[in-house]
């Protein structure tokens, strides 16, 4: 199975359903459909990323999240993979949005933008 790169999600048209006085004036959007990640700054697109997003729905949860850590060579604990090996399918960082999911790197660069 391809590792992917991302694990959080929330669908484009949210930015049309939350008002604006609840945007944080940092925030990001995932798009399933394209696996595209983009960037907001005070409410305002500053740039978009192609990602890789889970294969099945439940390997990447919908919903807004908060970032609630932040980890440098993150271990695979999975398969206890140590942080920084080269075949680490986490990469070099990983943003934790709350139990076992969270916004990570690849060992894998060619899965980012995969459909």
């Amino acid at each position: 199975m391809k590792l992917k790169f991302i694990f959080f999600v929330l669908i484009f048209s949210f930015l049309f359903i939350i008002p604006k006085q609840t945007y944080a004036s940092q925030y990001i959007l995932i798009n399933k459909a394209t696996n595209q990640l983009a960037l907001f700054e005070n409410g305002k697109l500053v740039k978009v990323f192609p990602v890789a997003t889970g294969k099945s729905p439940e390997l990447t949860p919908e919903g807004i999240f908060k970032i609630v850590n932040k980890v440098i060579k993150p271990v695979y604990c999975k398969l206890k993979i140590p942080g920084g090996s080269p075949n680490n399918p986490l990469g070099l960082r990983w943003l934790g949005i709350g139990g076992v999911y969270g916004i990570h790197g690849t060992n894998d660069p060619e899965s980012i933008g995969d459909n």
